[in-house]
């Protein structure tokens, strides 16, 4: 897809930690959305996390944004990879799915997107 063939890609520990700890630190909603971005060479470029949803409705920097296009609108064409995670309140891992708009939008770019569940 962009050359030469990357290797498998696993979900250690260090990586789940890290998306754990920052998923948790917001502890004013229900569940969170935790998601991690990856280069072409399997490097992480960082982590980010859906808000609250009451930043939705004040103006700021990355307003209304999902993770997902948070990390594409922070690293842009370096991102080839997002792990998606959502987390309950208690710090268990609970199903998730892209939504249809960031998909389309991950699948244009040409963005593997795997989820932990």
């Amino acid at each position: 897809m962009f050359g030469k063939p990357t290797k498998p890609y696993k979900i250690y520990p260090w990586l789940l930690e890290r998306m754990v700890k920052k998923g948790m630190s917001n502890k004013r909603s229900t569940y969170r959305v935790v998601c991690a971005a990856f280069n072409h060479h399997n490097e992480l470029l960082g982590i980010t996390v859906n808000g609250y949803r009451r930043e939705n409705l004040t103006p700021g920097k990355y307003t209304g944004y999902h993770c997902e296009m948070k990390a594409l609108h922070r690293w842009g064409n370096s991102v080839a990879k997002i792990v998606l995670m959502r987390l309950g309140n208690t710090g268990d891992v609970l199903p998730i799915d892209c939504c249809p708009k960031c998909e389309a939008v991950l699948r244009k770019c040409g963005i593997r997107v795997e989820k932990v569940r």
